[in-house]
């Protein structure tokens, strides 16, 4: 073999040597409908200082939240650059929540037999929604935009905030925290997973998002790298499954967080020491849809209240989201935000609807956390 060809060969069989690029991208048309399943679990644990130790009657104490929701989302329509228009249906929650001795603890879930309306103030940020039409713009690369409809849904819900005075100082960061803005975030991270040009198999891309840590306020913003490291599947992108690897580096950035709504944030000062994350996602090329996403991110934050008063604080913030493979048989959620504003949330196209006249009994607005 000559010196050339066998050079040719070498070049060939290199890593990278003639590979070919992949597009993910979502891919959606009007009157597309597919369902998500959304599991959050964000906890801290707090080592105390003295003082708030003789108050609290423990010198650690772990606080956060577990949330559990099934959305619906329909493309309304689809503009000439390929941007939809998603119309999201949150069609049950629940949620294990423990905001220590002040916030206090609850479980509440939608789906109980007789489940009513929360009267815990954290849980109904959580169901606000529900029921409720909300909506945003959705492109092909992932970019979300133009989310509406929760603002409305939360501030309803929270009417009744003042039933528990240590909320209701923090109103206006519960207001932020299941609000428009604070959504988008959340929606970024879960359908902007997927680069602006097409990639190649060992090639990496970037997204960023903003975000506010537990009850600090502490702005941060993610960096997460996307790898994608394997294609498995047919050919000709029918069926092929793009394997991603995640790492996610944080940085503090004050102006990101909703310490302004918490009173008890104006007192503190938070600095993050240390973060880092990691995850794995599965994209569906072919049908331009996420598969599944997983995330972990551990994070390290000191919080000061005067020269002596000091929190250490170890937290885990996961991420699960899972597409559903068909729509869930759910029971209709009780109403939020009362008779007036609240509807059952419009039936899919596979579900038959029920001729038969609705009984005359009325929904309960007030209960226990069910």
């Amino acid at each position: 073999m000559s010196l050339i060809l066998s050079l040719a060969v070498a070049l060939a069989l290199a890593p990278g040597a003639g590979a070919e690029e992949t597009l993910l991208q979502w891919k959606l048309a009007e009157g597309d409908e597919f369902h998500y399943q959304v599991v959050r679990d964000a906890w801290s644990t707090q080592k105390l200082p003295e003082q708030m130790a003789a108050m609290t009657g423990t010198d650690e104490m772990t606080v956060g939240s577990r949330t559990e929701t099934i959305t619906r989302y329909v493309v309304d329509s689809v503009d000439d650059e390929g941007v939809a228009h998603v119309v999201a249906t949150l069609l049950s929650a629940k949620i294990d929540s423990d905001q220590g001795p002040m916030g206090g603890k609850v479980k509440w879930d939608s789906t109980a037999e007789g489940a009513t309306r929360p009267s815990n103030p954290v849980a109904l940020v959580v169901a606000a929604p529900l029921g409720r039409e909300t909506s945003f713009r959705l492109s092909p690369a992932g970019e979300v935009s133009d989310v509406e409809g929760f603002d409305e849904a939360v501030a309803a819900a929270l009417e009744t905030i003042q039933e528990n005075p240590f909320m209701a100082m923090m109103a206006g960061q519960l207001k932020a925290s299941g609000g428009n803005s604070a959504m988008e975030q959340l929606l970024s991270m879960q359908f902007g997973q997927v680069p602006e040009a097409p990639i190649e198999t060992g090639g990496a891309w970037e997204k960023s998002n903003s975000s506010s840590f537990g009850t600090s306020g502490i702005g941060i913003v993610s960096t997460r790298t996307y790898s994608l490291t394997e294609l498995s599947g047919g050919e000709d992108d029918a069926g092929v499954l793009a394997m991603l690897d995640i790492a996610i580096a944080v940085v503090q950035d004050d102006s990101a967080g909703t310490a302004s709504g918490n009173p008890m944030a104006a007192m503190m000062k938070a600095k993050l020491e240390e973060a880092e994350g990691r995850g794995q996602a599965i994209f569906d090329v072919s049908a331009g849809r996420l598969v599944s996403s997983n995330t972990e991110t551990d994070l390290k934050v000191t919080a000061t209240m005067g020269p002596q008063m000091q929190i250490d604080a170890d937290a885990r913030d996961a991420l699960q989201v899972e597409m559903l493979a068909e729509a869930p048989d759910l029971p209709p959620p009780p109403v939020i935000t009362g008779e007036d504003e609240a509807e059952d949330p419009p039936k899919s196209e596979d579900e038959e609807r029920d001729d038969a006249p609705e009984g005359d009994e009325e929904s309960e607005e007030d209960d226990s956390n069910g």
